[in-house]
């Protein structure tokens, strides 16, 4: 059974929930019609720095690099709204996320995820 999940005026293409194996970076490849896209999140302790930040490195049209610092409460830190990372080049329909990521204790972080494509 093929399920479709949409809101708004897009389609959600994939949501979940990871573990970073040992605090390392989380990597999301999304098929598309243009090819693959990848993005990957990047965890950053920074203490001089109060609060969160986050930035994006856009490294080629298919790949966007999200770091995230200070983003380690327990109750968690995110998006509040979805964020536009890409567009699917031959379509010309943007790709969109939402998430969160939360850290228990020194345990490594968690991030919540919903991927949408615009219809």
């Amino acid at each position: 059974m093929d399920i479709k999940i949409t809101t708004a005026n897009c389609e959600v293409i994939t949501s979940g929930l990871v573990t970073s194996f040992n605090n390392e970076p989380i990597c999301i490849t999304i098929p598309t019609k243009s090819g693959p896209f990848k993005i990957t999140f990047e965890f950053y302790i920074d203490k001089s720095i109060e609060g969160q930040e986050m930035s994006a490195d856009a490294s080629t049209e298919s790949e966007v690099i999200l770091k995230l610092t200070n983003f380690n409460s327990p109750l968690g830190t995110g998006t509040i709204n979805p964020i536009s990372f890409g567009t699917e080049t031959t379509t010309g329909k943007k790709l969109y996320i939402n998430f969160y990521v939360h850290v228990v204790g020194k345990s490594s972080p968690t991030l919540h995820y919903t991927i949408y494509k615009e219809m």
